[in-house]
C-alpha cells in the first residue's frame, strides 16, 4: 500500500511538474506573442510617422530651394538697380533712402523683418556690395540732411 501511495505521489509530482513546465512554456509563448504583436503595432505607427516626417522634410527642402531662387532673383534685380542708381543725382538717391527708411520702419513695426535690411546678416552674407552701397547712400543722405539743417538754422538766426 505504501508503494501504491508512493507511486501515486510520484505520478502526481511528475504530472504537476510537467503541467508547470507546459504552463511556463505556454506563458512564454503567449508573452512573446503578446510582446511581438505590441511591437508590430508600435513599429507600424513609427514607420507611418517616419514616412510623414520624411515627406514634410522633402516639402521643406523644396520650399527652401524655391525661397533661395526667389531671393537670388531679387538680388539680381536689386544689384542691377543699384548699379544704375550709382550715377543718379543726389536728389534721386535721397528719395530712395527716404522711401527705404519709411518702408523699413513700417515693416519693422509690423514684424515683417527683424532688422533694417542693410543690417540683415543673411543679406550681408549674400550681397555685401548691395548692403555697402545702401549704407553709403544712407550716410550721404544723413550728412546732406545735417548740412541742410545747419544751413537753415544759420539762415534763420539773425546775426547780432
Amino acid at each position: 500500500m505504501s508503494y501504491d501511495f508512493n507511486a501515486e505521489t510520484t505520478g502526481v509530482i511528475i504530472g504537476r511538474r510537467q503541467g508547470y513546465q507546459k504552463g511556463r512554456n505556454e506563458g512564454y509563448d503567449a508573452g512573446f506573442e503578446d510582446a511581438n504583436s505590441q511591437w508590430i503595432e508600435v513599429n507600424n505607427k513609427w514607420k507611418a510617422s517616419y514616412a510623414a516626417l520624411q515627406r514634410e522634410n522633402a516639402n521643406l527642402l523644396a520650399t527652401t530651394q524655391e525661397a533661395n531662387y526667389a531671393i537670388s532673383s531679387l538680388s539680381i534685380i536689386s544689384m542691377s538697380t543699384m548699379h544704375v542708381l550709382k550715377s543718379a543725382p543726389q536728389a534721386t538717391i535721397t528719395k530712395l533712402v527716404l522711401h527705404y527708411s519709411d518702408l523699413s520702419k513700417n515693416w519693422l513695426e509690423n514684424k515683417y523683418i527683424r532688422v533694417l535690411p542693410a543690417d540683415e546678416p543673411v543679406l550681408q552674407e549674400l550681397t555685401p556690395h548691395t548692403v555697402a552701397l545702401m549704407k553709403k547712400w544712407w550716410d550721404q543722405t544723413v550728412e546732406a540732411t545735417k548740412a541742410a539743417t545747419r544751413k537753415s538754422d544759420n539762415d534763420s538766426d539773425p546775426s547780432p
